[in-house]
């Protein structure tokens, strides 16, 4: 079998910078427990976090967008686009025809009458039936 590269001994450098990593997150658990001691809650400045860290050479991120948006995100945006429609006083009116032709209302005599009334079937112009 190949030789795995991760089982080899790490050099010092490697060492230190875990060192220091495990520092900074010491320093920034000590100083949350403080605060909720304090009764702030949750520490709310990431400047805290840096000045904590900075003595590590590491350094925070300070920006409070995601990274990349989740798949569920973009179809959320895509089903939910808002969308504004602008109807010309004409296109309004035959909206405003079928709306009131949809909505009237339906009794048994008016079916009736539409079941029992005559409709003439055209052929090119000449009647058939």
């Amino acid at each position: 079998m190949g030789e795995n590269p991760y089982n080899e001994v790490t050099g010092a450098e490697e060492i230190d910078a875990v060192k220091g990593i495990a520092d900074a997150l010491k320093k920034v658990n000590a100083m949350s427990a403080e605060k909720e001691s304090e009764g702030m809650g949750e520490i709310s400045g990431i400047e805290e976090f840096s000045n904590s860290v900075s003595d590590t050479g590491f350094k925070v991120a300070s920006t409070n967008l995601p990274a990349k948006p989740s798949f569920w995100t973009k179809v959320k945006n895509a089903l939910f686009y808002e969308i504004k429609v602008e109807l010309t006083p004409y296109q309004q009116k035959i909206e405003d025809e079928i709306n009131e032709f949809l909505h009237q209302p339906i009794t048994w005599k008016s079916i009736k009458e539409a079941a029992l009334s005559e409709v003439p079937i055209t052929f090119r112009g000449k009647r058939i039936f």
